[in-house]
């Protein structure tokens, strides 16, 4: 592949590197919105509410997981031009959101088994394929 700044290939890198960071200031205005909405409420909200405020930060999180995600494709595509399964799977693996993980898996093989809904598993909670059984 060349490096050639005029090079279609690296154009591709480029708007992808481009959304990564657009995702990482995204993750960053939810995160800031998140503190100050929460900060505002800490001393009145019930605990069911400050549990739903916790959202901005699983937002976030998946943001900046999806930033992670973006510019890492863009270095397969300009290093080897291909991504295997395997590699695939394992940017999958790094999404620290368990929900948005198994969208992945499932997006790479459409025979995997579907997300959990949202009461079978907290968004914060280890894989439970991963899980050892006390």
């Amino acid at each position: 592949m060349s490096n050639s700044s005029s090079d279609p290939d690296n154009a591709i890198v480029r708007f992808l590197e481009g959304i990564s960071r657009e995702c990482t200031e995204l993750g960053n205005d939810m995160a800031t919105l998140g503190d100050f909405v929460s900060g505002s409420m800490v001393e009145s909200a019930s605990p069911e509410v400050m549990f739903q405020l916790q959202a901005f930060d699983r937002l976030s999180q998946n943001a900046h997981a999806q930033a992670r995600l973006l510019a890492r494709i863009a270095r397969f595509v300009l290093e080897d031009g291909e991504v295997s399964l395997a590699e695939l799977s394992g940017l999958a693996d790094d999404v620290p959101i368990h929900d948005a993980r198994a969208r992945l898996r499932q997006a790479i093989n459409p025979l995997a088994a579907p997300p959990p809904s949202a009461d079978d598993d907290i968004w914060f909670d280890d894989d439970p394929e991963q899980k050892v059984a006390s």
